[in-house]
């Protein structure tokens, strides 16, 4: 008969507890691994998306169709699988033109409309997983709250990209960057110079795009940009990526600063409200966070577009790297040392200057 004495019973349990703090890190890294491929996967469908998008309707997706409208997120439903929740949507008016000065459009894409919703229609905006990380989001799929001033709706990791020029300086607070940074002739002589943008709009008589608040009174809109518009080609453009969501706002829902950086990608119309669907790429900053920790304590009521454009705009919980898509579908893990200028020329689409992918 075999026995054991005591201290060979501890050798075997030591033995054992070594074997599985050796283990441990390995089970944890494939798990990333696996959660960093879902995620590149997750940006590979809004590729495709973007260019099924772009054979249907013969342009590609804007950005928003104008302040409190539809943005590229919702337009792309139909391309992502969510032909449900389109029709859902549809069904509800948020789609809805102006067809007379008595008959405007019904509903705005704003936190009063996401906050108003039925359980069940958030639960199923909240399904939409193809646009959040498995990383980076502690698994919160839809922003909720009683306050109609807080970012409400699904939440998303991923956001188109901005380009904004070298001169430019930073932002105008008085307007959204829809239109000061989108809102512009594919051709104009201008340094903002984006992958996705406005589309050319047509208002009721006696209305025009000048005031956000006219939201309301467009009757029609017409895709203004084409992969051919991206001068660099679509094999050198960059036009969606992961955004930075700092630690402290995951799962937050009590204050407008949490939703500025993780809030509901339906909403355009100022600044920190655009910020979830799309972000500034500029050469002013470092632009890609280094962890979900920054920025710090000390600048938690700094929002994605401050004073300095982008700082700390793009980020992941990935060790390293974000995942970003490209033109052509194809996505790269690009380095967060990567430097502010050659993330600039890899999403500005005027430039006509190729950089090679980091």
């Amino acid at each position: 008969m075999l026995a054991f004495t005591l201290v060979e019973l501890l050798v075997v349990i030591a033995i054992i507890g070594v074997l599985i703090a050796l283990l441990l890190p390995a089970v944890q890294a494939a798990r990333e691994a696996a959660r960093r491929m879902q995620c590149s996967n997750n940006l590979k469908q809004i590729g495709l998306a973007i260019h099924n998008f772009h054979d249907t309707n013969g342009g590609l997706p804007p950005i928003c169709i104008f302040a409190d409208r539809p943005t590229i997120h919702l337009l792309l439903y139909p391309f992502m699988e969510q032909t449900a929740l389109h029709d859902m949507l549809t069904g509800l008016n948020l789609y809805e033109k102006a067809t007379s000065s008595t008959a405007l459009a019904t509903q705005k894409s704003n936190n009063e409309f996401f906050t108003a919703l039925g359980a069940d229609q958030k639960r199923a905006l909240g399904s939409v997983s193809g646009y959040r990380c498995p990383s980076g989001n502690g698994g919160a799929a839809f922003r909720d709250s009683n306050s109609t001033s807080d970012r409400a709706g699904p939440l998303t990791c991923y956001v188109a990209l901005v380009s904004v020029g070298p001169s430019v300086g930073s932002h105008n607070s008085n307007g959204g960057w829809w239109t000061e940074y989108n809102h512009v002739p594919v051709n104009d002589p201008h340094f903002f110079h984006s992958p996705f943008r406005v589309p050319n709009l047509v208002f009721l008589p006696g209305y025009n795009g000048g005031d956000r608040s006219h939201w309301e009174s467009i009757t029609d809109w017409t895709y203004n940009m084409t992969f051919a518009s991206w001068q660099d080609g679509t094999s050198n453009q960059l036009c969606f990526s992961e955004k930075h969501i700092p630690s402290w706002a995951i799962g937050v829902n009590t204050t407008n600063t949490a939703g500025d950086w993780n809030g509901g990608y339906q909403l355009t119309h100022a600044a920190s409200y655009a910020s979830n669907i799309g972000r500034v790429v500029s050469t002013y900053a470092d632009m890609i966070a280094r962890s979900p920790q920054d920025p710090g304590t000390a600048d938690e009521s700094t929002d994605p577009h401050d004073d300095v454009e982008g700082r700390f705009s793009l980020g992941s919980s990935h060790s390293g790297v974000i995942n970003a898509l490209v033109g052509d579908g194809s996505v790269r893990a690009i380095s967060k040392t990567t430097s502010p200028e050659i993330m600039w020329r890899l999403t500005n689409t005027g430039d006509n200057v190729t950089v090679s992918l980091p």
